[in-house]
């Protein structure tokens, strides 16, 4: 649940149907909830910016980012409907209702000069991505002037993923990309980070003991995957986890 900014007495009182009029005035309740979570798209007029005004958006944004910690400047909200001929002071009481690892939020409003009304709201965030500079088709392998950094708006779960800090040169595509797209997982995966017929350095180490051997990867592994080696001066073939590039650990129990 994220936080309130303010408490608001008998909130299952409130007649979400109210704050709406025309085709959502005689849908049940549940129904308006899910409505309100959509993202619009031209049907109803976006009256968010004359009726909620940016002071009002930013105290929503902010609350949302406390819990996202994030800077609140990086979000993007879509508003459902606001009812015609409602206007709030800047510091209206609300409160939003909604999962802090979701994307989809309910905004309760309680104006001094009417009833609390509902609002949902969809919330996305501004990060620096790798997009692509042309069509690149499934199957190909990500090289230097595939990709140029840019701005992209996150409206799903990957709101949440961690900053992106470099290129994503060698990855390969498992769909189709038109120019302008991101390359993320799981459009693109990582290349493995030991490759069939590639030398490795096999490892095992317990307390103070630690024991090298060198060998030769038998097939492609990503990290934390298993990898079967065979090593050097026939010693046999071994198992054990990728833990880095051309590195290999094997358990110490």
């Amino acid at each position: 649940m994220v936080r309130n900014e303010s408490k608001i007495d008998k909130v299952d009182d409130i007649d979400i149907a109210e704050a709406n009029t025309g085709p959502f005035a005689a849908l049940p309740i549940l129904e308006i909830t899910v409505c309100l979570a959509i993202r619009w798209t031209g049907h109803f007029p976006d009256l968010h910016m004359e009726n909620l005004g940016r002071e009002m958006e930013m105290r929503v944004a902010t609350i949302v980012a406390d819990q996202w910690q994030v800077d609140p400047h990086q979000l993007i909200l879509e508003w459902g409907r606001v009812r015609d001929g409602v206007t709030m002071a800047p510091d209206t009481p609300l409160e939003v209702r909604g999962r802090a690892t979701g994307t989809n939020f309910t905004v309760v409003f309680s104006p001094l000069s009417s009833p609390p009304f509902a609002v949902g709201v969809r919330v996305g965030r501004r990060v620096a991505v790798p997009l692509t500079t042309r069509p690149l088709p499934v199957g190909h392998v990500i090289t230097e002037g595939d990709v140029k950094w840019g701005e992209w708006v996150m409206w799903n779960d990957q709101v949440h993923d961690a900053p992106v800090d470099r290129l994503p040169l060698g990855w390969r595509l498992r769909t189709s990309l038109a120019a302008g797209q991101p390359v993320r997982s799981p459009a693109a995966s990582a290349p493995p980070l030991v490759s069939a017929g590639a030398n490795v350095e096999v490892v095992w180490h317990k307390r103070l003991v630690m024991v090298r051997l060198n060998g030769v990867a038998m097939h492609d592994a990503y990290a934390g995957q298993q990898v079967r080696v065979r090593l050097d001066q026939g010693r046999g073939n071994i198992r054990g986890l990728v833990m880095a590039n051309g590195q290999v650990e094997l358990s110490s129990n």
